[in-house]
C-alpha cells in the first residue's frame, strides 16, 4: 500500500484513506450479526468483497446477496464497500444483465462505461428478471468485451469488475450453464432486523472517514485471506446456491410438469420443444432456441436419433393432462 502519486499515472482514487492501524469494530460486529454468527460465511463474504480490490477476475463468478425480507444488512454492506472503492465502484441497474431481444451490434452504454471498474453494485432487480447467461459468462470469464456508446465507435476492454446483485427476489435464468460452470455464489442474508432492532444511524456511522479506513483494512485482510486460502465456499452458500439452481431451472420445471418415466416409450424432441414454447408463453418466460433446449435435454435424458423420426427422448412419455397429481 502506498499514497496516491501522479507519477503512478493512475486515473482513479479510492474513497478511503489508508491507515494501517485503523479498525472498525462496529463493522465487524455488523458482519457477524448479518451472517447470524456463521464464521465461515462471514469469512467468505470478507474474501468476496476483498476480491474487488484487485483487477483480476480469475475466479470467474458473480455474487448474489439475497434476503427475502428488507432490513437485512445487504444494502448497507454494498453501499459501504462502494464508498470505499470510490472511483473503482459503480452502481448499475440489474436490467443491464437481462436477456433481451437485440443484436450484438446494438449500443451497450451501461456496460461500456464499466471499463476500469472493480466493484459493480446492482441493487434490487425487478421481479421476474431473466439473466442473460451468455453475457454473464462473457463478463466474468476474462474475455475481451466490445461495447458501444450511442453514436460512437466500439470500445474494447477486459472487464475487471466483480458483480454483486443484492436483492429481495432472485432473478431467473433458462440456461443452467451459469450454475454448472460455478459462476453463481449466492450469499444468504437471513437476519431480519425489526424496526425496534434497526440502527438507523449505522450507515452514517460507517461513512465516517476513520471507520472507512478501518473497513478498508478489513477488505485488505479479506484479499490477503483469498490469496492464501482461496475462495473456499462454505456449506451455507453451497446449499443456498443449490436451492436457487433448482428454483430457477425453467427447463427442469417444464420437464417435471410434462414428462414421466415410461420404459420403452419415446418422445420426439421437436414435439417436446413446441410444447415448451407454449408453456413458457403461458408462464411469462422467454424461450430457449431449439438447439439449447435439446442441449438441456441431453444433460438430463438419453437422446437417440431415429432415421425417420429424428431425435427422441428415450423411456419417457407425456403426463396425461388429467393426471390426478398434476395439481398437487
Amino acid at each position: 500500500m502506498q499514497p496516491h502519486s501522479p507519477t503512478d499515472y493512475l486515473t482513479k482514487l479510492s474513497g478511503a484513506f489508508y491507515d494501517k492501524d485503523a479498525q472498525c469494530s462496529c463493522w465487524e460486529q455488523f458482519i457477524v450479526e448479518v451472517m447470524q454468527g456463521d464464521e465461515d460465511t462471514a469469512r467468505f463474504l470478507q474474501k468476496s468483497f476483498g476480491y474487488c480490490l484487485s483487477g483480476e477476475i480469475s475466479l470467474e463468478c458473480f455474487f448474489i446477496l439475497y434476503g427475502s425480507t428488507t432490513r437485512n444488512g445487504k444494502t448497507t454492506a454494498c453501499e459501504t464497500v462502494s464508498t470505499i472503492m470510490g472511483e473503482y465502484a459503480r452502481t448499475a441497474q440489474p436490467e443491464t444483465l437481462a436477456r433481451r431481444s437485440c443484436d450484438g451490434s446494438s449500443p451497450s452504454p451501461d456496460i461500456a462505461r464499466l471499463k476500469g471498474v472493480r466493484f459493480l453494485n446492482m441493487p434490487e432487480p425487478e421481479r421476474g428478471l431473466e439473466l442473460n447467461a451468455a453475457l454473464i459468462k462473457q463478463l466474468t470469464g476474462g474475455d475481451t468485451y466490445t461495447g458501444r456508446f450511442l453514436h460512437e465507435n466500439p470500445v474494447e476492454f477486459t472487464p475487471e469488475f466483480k458483480i454483486f446483485i443484492n436483492t429481495n427476489h432472485l432473478p431467473c435464468t433458462g440456461d443452467d450453464t451459469v450454475f454448472s460452470s460455478d459462476r453463481v455464489k449466492l450469499i444468504p442474508f437471513e437476519r431480519h432486523f425489526s424496526p425496534q432492532e434497526q440502527d438507523t444511524g449505522l450507515k452514517a456511522l460507517f461513512q465516517q472517514q476513520s471507520n472507512l479506513s478501518g473497513i478498508f483494512n478489513w477488505l485488505i485482510e479479506g484479499y490477503r485471506l483469498l490469496k492464501v486460502e482461496g475462495l473456499t465456499v462454505p456449506e451455507r452458500v453451497l446449499q443456498a446456491t443449490k436451492e436457487y439452481r433448482q428454483e430457477t431451472d425453467i427447463v427442469g420445471t417444464f420437464l417435471n410438469d410434462t414428462l414421466m418415466e415410461s420404459e420403452g416409450n419415446r418422445v420426439p424432441t421437436g414435439a417436446l420443444y413446441r410444447r415448451f414454447v407454449e408453456w413458457i408463453k403461458d408462464n411469462g418466460y422467454r424461450p430457449l432456441n431449439s438447439k439449447n433446449f435439446v442441449g438441456e435435454l441431453r444433460s438430463r435424458y438419453d437422446i437417440r436419433r431415429d432415421g425417420v423420426r429424428g431425435n427422441e427422448v428415450v423411456d419417457v412419455d407425456y403426463i396425461p393432462r388429467d393426471a390426478p397429481w398434476r395439481d398437487g
